[in-house]
């Protein structure tokens, strides 16, 4: 469209659009290839700023339509269906650009949904390298690294990002994903590796805009509406395995190993927890669900000395008593207290 009424596509020039993920769209602009971020909320659309190829085409025609087309596309604001006619208008309701089905079979390269809260809420989302929607490689994470995202009903995110523990106030409205100023504890890791992928992760997630599902993966986006951070939800649960006790929050924020000659050990199976904490066997209940909550109620205990080992004895049974939520990934659990901080890590192999 002009201002002079509807244009056509010249004969012999073509420009398209198609979807490639849920907030990407992009497709061919008449001589070069485009793509853009874009939103969408019942009939109401808002497309980014196109990124195109920098091919200069001969043809006169082909760079008259792209320059046009481009420009309408990042103004326009509403998005229907018209005798089969996909319309985007502006903010007035003028049409600005009108696609017709191309009759050839679509499906869309990486499928899935924009995000809202009830799509992320309750559990804990672990960081992977997916080959197509990811900026972190699968060399880039560590042997037993687990990097984590957890959003919070209050507004707040937090996790681990490998080493330290990190938290922001964010907000989430269909894909729309806005993550205020990334806070995090100041410990060092002697893992250079894994001090690396923290730096890295920190940066990519300062830099999300957007969010989608597809399945049990959460997929965060860039400003260019490309997905950089991919997440696996927690699938698994704890029940029914011999954990022992690797490391633990000494209170002061770091995690520590656990002395060589003590071994800690817990297990959960149907409603009751137990195992040996250092010197005596405890009992007692606890509660779970599958989205990553977990407390324990009054732990009942033997009541052996063992010299040497009483103090280490009673913080893991304080801090599992401060256990308000768990991950797995790769044979660890990690128990969290309501911060989301890693208090209790876990071993089952």
């Amino acid at each position: 469209m002009t201002g002079e009424g509807p244009v056509y596509v010249p004969e012999g020039v073509e420009a398209d659009l198609e979807c490639i993920n849920p907030c990407l769209v992009g497709g061919s602009a008449g001589c070069n290839d485009y793509s853009a971020p874009y939103f969408l909320d019942d009939g109401e659309i808002s497309i980014g700023i196109p990124t195109r190829t920098c091919i200069a085409c001969l043809d006169e025609r082909k760079m008259e339509v792209e320059d046009l087309f481009l420009k309408h596309l990042s103004n326009v604001s509403q998005a229907y269906l018209m005798d089969e006619k996909l319309v985007f208008a502006g903010s007035d309701g003028e049409e600005m650009l009108v696609f017709v089905d191309s009759g050839e079979k679509h499906e869309m390269l990486h499928p899935g949904y924009m995000a809202g809260p009830g799509d992320v809420l309750g559990c804990t989302w672990h960081l992977y390298a997916d080959p197509d929607r990811s900026s972190i490689e699968v060399e880039e994470i560590p042997e037993g690294a687990d990097v984590t995202l957890t959003f919070g009903g209050d507004g707040r995110l937090y996790g681990s990002s490998g080493c330290n523990n990190y938290f922001a106030d964010y907000t989430l409205e269909k894909g729309r994903l806005e993550i205020g100023m990334i806070g995090s504890t100041l410990m060092a890791c002697a893992d250079s590796d894994l001090m690396v992928l923290e730096s890295k992760y920190l940066t990519k997630l300062d830099q999300i805009e957007a969010a989608y599902v597809d399945g049990d993966s959460l997929f965060l986006m860039n400003e260019n509406g490309v997905a950089i951070l991919s997440f696996m939800k927690a699938s698994t649960s704890p029940e029914g395995i011999e954990w022992t006790l690797i490391s633990y929050n000494n209170g002061v924020g770091e995690l520590v190993s656990v002395p060589a000659d003590t071994e800690i050990t817990l297990k959960l199976e149907e409603g009751r927890a137990g195992g040996n904490s250092g010197c005596n066997s405890y009992f007692g209940d606890y509660e779970m669900d599958d989205m990553g909550s977990l407390a324990f109620g009054m732990i009942g205990m033997t009541e052996m000395y063992c010299e040497g080992r009483m103090d280490m004895e009673s913080r893991y049974l304080t801090l599992l008593g401060e256990t308000a939520g768990y991950s797995m990934s790769d044979g660890v659990l990690n128990l969290m207290d309501t911060y989301g901080n890693r208090i209790l890590v876990f071993s089952g192999e």
